[in-house]
This record gives C-alpha cells, sequence and structure tokens, in this order.
C-alpha cells in the first residue's frame, strides 16, 4: 500500500511539471570537432595512480565492464566472469558476489548492467529480471519483467526502478511506451511511466555504445541516442541539462527527415545510416560523458573519427581534442576511461599492455621523469598472468 501511495505521488508531481509546461533551459556546449588540439593530461590532472587489485589465490578479475566507487568501495562489473567484485579503495579484495547462470530465483540467463546503492545492495540486471543480493553476496529477491531493458538506475528510497529500454527492440513492451527511451518501473517489475521522448526520425536505430546513468553529487544523468542532451533527474522525471552543439556536424530534424526517402521500414535503417551520417561526418554518438567537480568529460563522434571535449563548468570553456589524452604526465598508456567520482576519473588496464608499454619506455628511461621510471618500475613488476589495474587520474584542484 505504502509503494502505491509513492508511485501515484511520484506520477502527480511529473504530471503538475508537464501540465504546467515549466521549461528547463539546457547550458548550451558548443563543441567544434574541427578545431582540435592534443589535450595533455597535465592540463586536467596532477597526477596518476596505480592501483593492484589483490585477490585470494587462484581468483582473478576478467573482463570489466562497469566500475563504480562508492561508499569507499570500488565495485567492479565483470562480464566474463558474471560476477561484482568489491574492493577497498587501495585494491584488497573484500568479497565477490557470484551471479549464478540460469534460471532459479537467484539467477540470471545474461548479465548486462548492475546499480549499486548507497546501502549497497547489488542490483543485476539480466534478461526480463532483475536479482538483488547484498554486499556480502546474500540472495534478498528478485523481479520479473515484461520487458528488456539495456541498463538501469535505482530510486533507493522510493524502491523505484529506471531503464533505457531502446523500447522499439522491445516488441512485448504496450504501445503507449514505445515512443519513449526511459521507463519507470516499480519492485514488482511494472511499468508505470515514460519518459524522454524518442526522436522522429530516430525510431528503432540503436547501435552498441555505452549508454548508461552516470552519477554525480547524489544526482543521475542519461544521453539517449540521437539525442545530443544530457539529462538530469529532477522533480520525477529526466529533464535537459546541457545541451551539445555540434554546428554543421550535428545530426538535424532536416537530416532524419531524409530518413523515410530511403525506406519506410522501421528497422531498414542501415542504408540511410551510412549515406547521410557516416559519409557526412556527422556525430552520431556521444560514447562516454563523466562528471567532476571541475569539468564534464565528453567522448563524441560516429564509427570513423572519435574525439574528446572537456567543458569547464566553471569558465564554460571547451577544450577539444582526440580520441584519447596525450599522457604527458608519465608516459604510460591513455586507455577509454570508465568513470569519475565526484573528485577523481577512473579506468582500468589489462597487465600485458602494462608490461608492453613499459618494456617500450624502457629503452631510453634515462631521459624520463620521476613518475615515468616510477611507472616503469611497477609495471615490470606485474605479473602477466595477474589481475588488471585500476588507474585513477587525480584532478587538478
Amino acid at each position: 500500500m505504502r509503494l502505491f501511495f509513492i508511485v501515484i505521488l511520484l506520477l502527480f508531481v511529473s504530471c503538475e511539471i508537464k501540465e504546467e509546461g515549466l521549461i528547463y533551459k539546457p547550458i548550451s556546449i558548443s563543441i567544434d570537432v574541427e578545431s582540435t588540439s592534443n589535450l595533455k593530461m597535465s592540463e586536467f590532472f596532477s597526477d596518476i595512480e596505480y592501483i593492484e587489485l589483490v585477490t585470494p589465490p587462484n581468483k582473478f578479475v576478467g573482463n570489466v565492464f562497469k566500475i563504480i566507487n562508492k561508499n569507499e568501495k570500488l565495485f567492479l562489473y565483470d562480464r566474463s566472469n558474471n560476477n561484482v567484485w568489491v574492493f577497498n579503495e587501495e585494491g584488497y579484495y573484500l568479497n565477490d558476489i557470484q551471479i549464478p547462470v540460469g534460471r532459479g530465483p537467484a539467477d540470471l540467463e545474461h548479465l548486462t548492467d548492475i546499480y549499486i546503492t548507497d546501502s549497497e545492495e547489488i542490483h543485476a540486471l539480466g534478461q526480463f529480471k532483475i536479482v538483488v543480493y547484498d554486499v556480502k553476496g546474500n540472495f534478498l529477491r528478485n523481479i520479473s519483467l515484461d520487458f528488456n531493458p539495456f541498463n538501469i538506475f535505482y530510486l533507493e528510497d522510493l524502491q523505484l526502478y529506471g531503464g533505457y529500454a531502446a523500447t522499439m527492440l522491445n516488441s512485448r513492451i504496450d504501445d503507449k511506451y514505445k515512443d519513449s527511451h526511459v521507463l519507470y518501473f516499480d519492485n514488482k517489475g511494472e511499468i508505470f511511466e515514460k519518459d524522454i521522448t524518442i526522436r522522429k526520425g530516430s525510431e528503432g536505430i540503436r547501435y552498441n555504445i555505452p549508454n548508461y546513468f552516470s552519477e554525480f553529487n547524489g544526482d543521475t544523468f542519461f544521453s539517449p541516442h540521437l539525442d545530443d542532451t544530457i539529462y538530469k533527474f529532477e522533480d520525477g522525471q529526466f529533464v535537459p541539462y546541457y545541451s551539445l552543439d555540434f554546428k554543421e556536424f550535428k545530426v538535424t530534424d532536416d537530416v532524419l527527415a531524409k530518413r523515410d526517402s530511403y525506406s519506410e521500414i522501421i528497422w531498414d535503417w542501415r542504408d540511410f545510416w551510412e549515406s547521410e551520417i557516416l559519409n557526412n561526418g556527422l556525430i552520431s554518438n556521444i560514447t562516454f560523458y563523466e562528471f567532476t567537480d571541475e569539468f564534464l568529460f565528453l567522448k563524441v563522434g560516429n564509427r570513423y573519427s572519435q574525439h574528446l571535449a572537456v567543458y569547464n563548468r566553471a569558465t564554460n570553456e571547451v577544450q577539444v581534442g582526440n580520441a584519447r589524452f596525450i599522457n604527458d604526465i608519465d608516459k604510460g598508456p591513455s586507455p577509454f576511461i570508465y568513470l569519475s567520482s565526484d573528485t577523481d576519473l577512473f579506468t582500468i588496464i589489462d597487465e600485458n599492455t602494462l608490461i608492453q608499454h613499459a618494456q617500450e619506455l624502457d629503452l631510453s628511461m634515462e631521459n624520463f621523469n620521476e613518475q615515468t621510471k616510477k611507472f616503469v618500475e611497477f609495471a615490470k613488476a606485474k605479473n602477466q598472468d595477474g589481475n588488471p589495474v585500476i588507474v585513477k587520474y587525480v584532478i587538478q584542484e
């Protein structure tokens, strides 16, 4: 009964906002991908810290797809091991929560996403199902779903979920929900509201980039496909927070209107995509976006070209660079960045990449600074069959 009233209250708040026509004016960020430079790490970071992951004997971290920094712990979603690792911030093993593969009450057929609550519940998403464990690995409950979300977030106080549904790919969803990117559902798996209307002309278009619900300062953010907007969850719905302007490389409504001249079949969009989007170099995706107190870090582009963009949140200045930072701090690798806490950025690098990179640098080590020498010594001491390494990029104060 309590949940019923919470749901009704949330719907009432959402409806009031829509009926009153309140307009949330987003902050515009102009990103000129033709005016790029090499972005050096030293412009944004004061240090790079390498965190060894120490696990019990014969237990090794595999293919990590998500890093969550919460309550002074690091939670790693390991797709190859079908589990969630828990480490302290120094990299020492605390626990690992194995998600069994199967159809039992505590099982998932295929683990696709995780969400960690402030109380350290692990909400693990699979096909048409969510299972919930505590941080000690005890199974708590499951939720059966009538649709198949790709990513989730959880409103712990309200016991409600939001999910990125890519709804045009979910034939089981009721028709009234198929026009929206985000669906809200309760802990019984029942959908009760939708959010962020799919842009006209982009229906059914989905490609493999890591759309997810980012968190910063206790708030949840989301950026759907072909929207050029970062939304913030506020007052029971997602509202525009940042609007990205790619100038002549923006996918405009006029561009999307050309889709009908290729095919009227909603699934048949490949020729349109190749001819109108990729061949013209238009920015088709936000590959990642991460907040810190000072900056918004973005990676934007298309299949053929990716760009880093760093937005200074205080000065509104934007710097645009190539796909990766130049690591001029310790000359180490400059990989894809997975996650930010409110203060720093994190990523993960496999030990073989570290070792190989260090061997290449070692040829002229006498020319390197102390930070580079420290990196080389650290990498050379790694075991080729050991765990990957968490890398923390410390933001300049």
